[in-house]
């Protein structure tokens, strides 16, 4: 029995994030397990991160990308991502706007939108802070909410898309300065 365990052993450890150990989180880069063509990326937030993390959270799809900034509960919450204006094209003094408040949007449309983040490490069990600049980057990240999102607070029927509720696992490890567009 040992062999056969033995002989799987680098397929299952070959089946893990190999990057996470020695990746900064403002370098990772993610990619949704199956075919939808979701990816994600941590993104240095500078002056307008928030207490819970100095990081923006983008999620990039092929409608675009959405932003977020990371929110914490105080008690038994956990991890929320707060959607947010791009950071490329939102105002520099103020920094990007919560998009449930932005012009345009109603205060009863701001309950519920706020989206739980679950990182985790290559061991499965999950890390109970969001990232922070120079931490270490998590190898699996799971948003079990932000399908629904993504599929009725984008607008047209046509806009909608749909995200599974699989992970996202760190793929690459790559130097980044800055937000970028696209």
């Amino acid at each position: 029995m040992r062999r056969y365990v033995w002989a799987l052993a680098p397929v299952i450890l070959g089946a893990l994030p190999t990057h996470a150990a020695g990746c900064p989180a403002e370098h990772a880069h993610y990619r949704q397990a199956g075919s939808h063509g979701f990816t994600a990326a941590f993104v240095a937030a500078g002056n307008h991160g928030t207490a819970a993390s100095n990081l923006f959270f983008v999620v990039r799809s092929r409608n675009g990308n959405h932003w977020f900034r990371f929110q914490v509960a105080n008690g038994y919450g956990g991890i929320s991502l707060e959607a947010i204006t791009d950071p490329a094209i939102s105002n520099p003094d103020d920094g990007p706007q919560p998009l449930d408040t932005a012009p345009g949007r109603g205060p009863d449309e701001k309950e519920g939108r706020n989206n739980a983040f679950i990182p985790y490490r290559a061991n499965l069990t999950e890390i109970q802070n969001p990232p922070q600049a120079g931490d270490n980057a998590p190898p699996i990240i799971v948003l079990p909410d932000l399908g629904a999102r993504l599929w009725y607070d984008t607008g047209t029927s046509a806009d909608r898309l749909f995200m599974s509720r699989a992970a996202f696992r760190l793929t690459a490890c790559t130097k980044r300065t800055k937000a970028r567009r696209g």
